[in-house]
C-alpha cells in the first residue's frame, strides 16, 4: 500500500498557518516526537486530491487533479499475502515475542 501513496504528486489545501506551540526537529534527532521540519502547519485540511497517473499536474490549475476518495476507489483491490496464515500468536497459552501469554480467565 505504501507504494501506492508514494507514486503519485498530492495537493494539500487548507489553512496554513505558523504554530509556536511546537519547535523544529528534524530527522535523525532522537529526542523528537513528532519529527518537524517547520513550524507551519496546514490545519484544518480541507481537501487532499492526487494527480492523475501520467498527467502534468499543475498546483495551480484543477485540472488533472481527482479527489482521494475517488482515486482510492479507482484503485484494484490489495490482494491477501500468499502463504501460512495463523493465529497462534493472539491464542492464550502461547507464547508471543519471547513472554508467555498466560491463558483467559474461564467465567
Amino acid at each position: 500500500m505504501d507504494a501506492r501513496l508514494k507514486s503519485h504528486p498530492y495537493r494539500v489545501t487548507g489553512q496554513l498557518f505558523f504554530d509556536a506551540s511546537h519547535s523544529v526537529c528534524p530527522c535523525g534527532i532522537s529526542h523528537c516526537s513528532p519529527v518537524r521540519a517547520s513550524l507551519r502547519e496546514i490545519h484544518p485540511v480541507y481537501n487532499i486530491e492526487v494527480c492523475k497517473a501520467g498527467s502534468p499536474c499543475d498546483e495551480n490549475s484543477d485540472a488533472n487533479w481527482l479527489a482521494f476518495d475517488t482515486w482510492w476507489k479507482s484503485l484494484a483491490p490489495l490482494t491477501n499475502p500468499r502463504g501460512p496464515h495463523s493465529h497462534a500468536s493472539q491464542e492464550p497459552g502461547t507464547t508471543v515475542r519471547g513472554r508467555h501469554r498466560a491463558p483467559a480467565p474461564t467465567p
